[in-house]
């Protein structure tokens, strides 16, 4: 009896061993947008990877407080937390004072874009608001939970700010699409003036901007819609490059539907994502390359994070953005640039 038993729990045992062991995840598709955290209202996500090798995302979650997340593999994801929010600003009370006005017509005070980095040993973390006032902060961990603030409210109004380091370790700042200007290595202030940027032929977008560098190319992303209207249309990602990163920059080109305000990012086996999410009124993807209502806002993502996979090619001496799922690839009908 005691040996029938002593085997019974060492079975037990071992079906229980086996179903502690998480399972390993596949690989996410090079062909298709894959949807993720589909309970979790976000905008603007951005994603990066930390020293440990971690993947680290945050968005704008409608509130004051910047969420973070993190991930080894892009598909499970970690929640670590809300510990940043604008009232941890030394200036938060400056902030309320001057925009009495302003929160009597917006409500309470949310955080919009925010971006985080890791720079020169620190992490870095950039966002706007809707009291017109945007922030750079510095921490020791990405959780945000102890902060500094090397230019406090001197940073002044910034929207939708950017961080880009550049190989020589110089480090930019890009925002109201586009201004670029440099930073001081410690980010306690700026060096010389903002010096603005745009495509040869147009305008780039009015939001969502992001400078990465391919060999000795700048490729600046840019937002807008693609009635050239607020709300018209489908949100989307747009690129220009150039040899200096002040300009020239070539023609905009199309980089994206509905990747409006993505990251474009390099995953640790060197595949290139951008990331996308829900603005607008969602529709299928079928629906959308059909036809869209240029009088209205229309999306193709769902709720929560999508991940779409990318190609970026040096070709013929340029760099060469293209979206691998079809669905994203096309400009539509209604777009008003032809491309």
């Amino acid at each position: 009896m005691k040996t029938s038993l002593k085997k019974l729990l060492f079975i037990i045992g071992i079906s229980l061993t086996f179903h502690i062991v998480p399972a390993m995840a596949q690989e996410l598709s090079r062909t298709q947008a894959t949807h993720l955290l589909a309970n979790t209202w976000m905008r603007d996500p951005y994603i990066v990877i930390g020293p440990d090798q971690h993947y680290y995302l945050t968005y704008t979650n409608g509130k004051m407080e910047m969420p973070v997340w993190r991930s080894t593999n892009l598909q499970d994801w970690e929640k670590l937390g809300e510990d940043y929010n604008m009232k941890k600003l030394s200036y938060y009370q400056n902030i309320l004072n001057s925009q009495k006005e302003l929160i009597k017509e917006r409500g309470e005070a949310k955080l919009w874009a925010p971006e985080i980095h890791y720079i020169n040993h620190q992490w870095v973390a950039v966002h706007t608001s809707n009291l017109k006032q945007s922030s750079i902060i510095t921490s020791s961990s990405p959780e945000f939970e102890n902060i500094s603030e090397p230019m406090k409210q001197e940073f002044g109004l910034k929207h939708d700010p950017s961080l880009f380091q550049d190989t020589d370790g110089k480090i930019w700042l890009i925002s109201k699409c586009a201004e670029i200007q440099q930073l001081k290595p410690d980010f306690t202030g700026f060096i010389g003036k903002p010096v603005a940027i745009h495509p040869a032929n147009r305008k780039m977008g009015h939001e969502g901007c992001q400078i990465i560098k391919i060999s000795n190319k700048y490729v600046w992303f840019g937002t807008a819609w693609s009635k050239d209207t607020l709300r018209k249309g489908t949100y989307n990602l747009y690129y220009a490059t150039a040899d200096k990163i002040e300009g020239p920059y070539s023609n905009r080109k199309f980089a994206g539907r509905c990747l409006g305000h993505g990251t474009i990012f390099k995953d640790k086996n060197g595949n290139w994502w951008c990331t996308a999410f829900l603005n607008g009124d969602y529709k299928s993807p079928t629906e959308v390359n059909k036809e869209v209502n240029p009088n209205i806002a229309t999306s193709m993502n769902k709720q929560g994070l999508t991940l779409v996979p990318m190609s970026i090619e040096i070709k013929d001496n340029d760099i060469v953005v293209k979206t691998l799922d079809p669905q994203y690839a096309q400009p539509g009908a209604e777009e008003n640039q032809k491309f």
